[in-house]
């Protein structure tokens, strides 16, 4: 996979100039880890670094050098994506494409049989999978995330799926093969 990050007023066309057909998945907003500077930050690619919801802070990404061309395009590739494993006792791989003050843009990845943690975040949420499916647990207000009153969806490869804002939700694949997802988020307030 791979994307651009696009600033606003900048002119942009897509051509393809190829054979067979190309999907594009759009993102347009006006993040959801706030700028609030707390907890710890993860600022580059050294090592694996591990988010843990409400307790890291994010920088904007991709950083302004050297990514950043004379347009303001940023071309974005895995190997430019900030690579985090999320969760503290499940852990899903977060390969962070964009995080900036209107939007975040990224791919989680779930190896065969496994499940992340329960999260709620502020912001409607987009999920486009890309290897699936991928089983979204969406969790009742004030219910306990192992509550039978949660209810599941199972999106197929090409599925779209939208959590909104404030919903606790969970991700799991009960399959052998790696399930993978974009993921568009516009932040907004709980």
């Amino acid at each position: 996979e791979e994307g651009f990050l696009i600033p606003g007023g900048v002119w942009h066309q897509v051509h393809n100039f190829g054979d067979e057909n190309v999907m594009i998945l759009g993102t347009i907003a006006p993040a959801i880890w706030s700028d609030d500077d707390r907890g710890s930050e993860i600022e580059y690619l050294e090592k694996a670094n591990t988010y843990l919801p409400g307790k890291t802070h994010i920088k904007r990404w991709p950083q302004k050098d050297p990514y950043l061309s004379e347009s303001g395009m940023v071309h974005i590739t895995s190997a430019n994506s900030l690579h985090l494993l999320h969760g503290e006792q499940y852990h899903m791989l977060v390969s962070l494409m964009v995080n900036t003050e209107r939007m975040q843009v990224g791919k989680i990845t779930l190896s065969g049989n496994s499940a992340s943690e329960p999260e709620t975040h502020a912001g409607d949420e987009m999920v486009y999978a890309l290897e699936g499916p991928l089983v979204i647990k969406i969790i009742a207000k004030g219910s306990s995330s192992k509550s039978v009153s949660a209810r599941s969806f199972e999106i197929e490869q090409g599925g779209k799926f939208l959590i909104p804002e404030g919903t606790e939700h969970q991700y799991f694949n009960f399959n052998e093969i790696t399930s993978a997802a974009l993921f568009s988020m516009a932040p907004g307030n709980i």
